[in-house]
């Protein structure tokens, strides 16, 4: 059997994508980088600081340095779960929902209560997931913000999630929008990736040509992905979170079906998955596992007659002086193509 995670994505059983997150506040932005950056933008201020885990994307630095920020990193352990300090002394508190699994609110509480700080939640890979409570993933906390287009083939597109009124922020909206290229892309997504065969031919495509000219496979983040944010900080006037609608059943279904399938075929592969047990709400962005570089070839000939690939994450910030050695034996598995 081929499973690849969005072959069924247009189905008859529709839910507006709005309503999933309908409690809160919700603005459709290009990037979580672009998310963030407003939410830095408009409250705080040119001296305050933020506290966040080094085990990230050094792309959202990018949010931080553009406004000249102060900030400081907290290590995690190899759960994932945080190390904080408690003499560390910030203004914003940028907690990550790592591959779709819920961080544990306890291990945040009596930080977040002895030094009253913003709360952010980083769930850009936690679409549709919920903690034990059953309480969705990007509403937990002060604000959040969720990068709908890793989950959902959609070009671009983050959901930017206010929980509290006091959170100030500011809706970026294209005025002026080339309407064939908009449809051009949105038929090549949902036409063309979204085929198990060509979205698998394109991706290997892809890594082929990174091979011959960066002299790699993966994807190369350049320095200035932390310095520089994206050029197109407007979302499309076209995009509108009423305009999209998913079959959310069939989505949840898939991704924990697919979660246990890889966690049954690659078991003795040399791999340790980061997480063991998944919890009843919790809906995984993808299969994240630990294992040495060497064993990766022969993961992805075992996982290649599914259609499914394997990722290094994440490219870590440039200025982290100790990184713990797990670090860099994280891998991950996508469901998507």
């Amino acid at each position: 059997m081929k499973y690849s995670s969005f072959s069924n994505l247009y189905t008859n059983k529709k839910q507006n994508i709005n309503n999933i997150y309908n409690t809160s506040k919700n603005y459709l932005m290009t990037y979580s980088r672009i998310a963030f950056y407003e939410i830095l933008k408009h409250n705080l201020c040119s001296n305050n600081t933020v506290y966040l885990p080094n085990f990230i994307c050094k792309d959202i630095l990018s949010s931080i340095k553009e406004l000249k920020l102060k900030y400081i990193y907290y290590e995690v352990d190899k759960n994932l779960n945080p190390i904080l300090d408690f003499d560390v002394n910030c203004d914003l508190l940028l907690i990550v929902n790592y591959f779709g699994f819920p961080q544990n609110k306890d291990l945040f509480k009596y930080f977040i209560n002895s030094k009253k700080c913003i709360t952010v939640e980083d769930n850009s890979h936690g679409f549709l997931s919920r903690d034990k409570y059953n309480n969705l993933l990007g509403t937990r906390y002060d604000c959040g913000f969720i990068s709908l287009y890793k989950s959902v083939l959609i070009g671009n597109g983050s959901i930017c999630i206010i929980n509290n009124n006091k959170i100030k922020i500011n809706n970026l909206v294209e005025k002026n929008t080339n309407n064939i290229y908009f449809s051009l892309k949105m038929f090549c997504i949902r036409y063309l990736i979204l085929n198990d065969k060509i979205g698998l031919y394109i991706f290997l495509f892809k890594r082929m040509l990174r091979k011959i000219i960066f002299k790699s496979k993966y994807t190369i983040s350049s320095l200035n992905d932390e310095n520089e944010l994206p050029k197109n900080i407007f979302i499309n006037k076209n995009y509108s979170l009423n305009n999209f609608s998913l079959d959310l059943d069939l989505q949840i279904k898939k991704r924990r079906k697919l979660y246990m399938f890889i966690m049954e075929i690659i078991k003795d592969e040399f791999v340790e998955p980061i997480f063991n047990e998944l919890e009843p709400h919790t809906v995984p962005f993808c299969f994240p596992f630990y294992t040495d570089k060497k064993n990766i070839l022969k993961i992805e000939l075992i996982l290649k007659k599914y259609n499914l690939f394997v990722i290094p994450w994440p490219s870590l910030p440039s200025d982290i002086k100790k990184i713990p050695s797990f670090y860099n034996k994280v891998f991950y598995i996508p469901f998507k193509i």
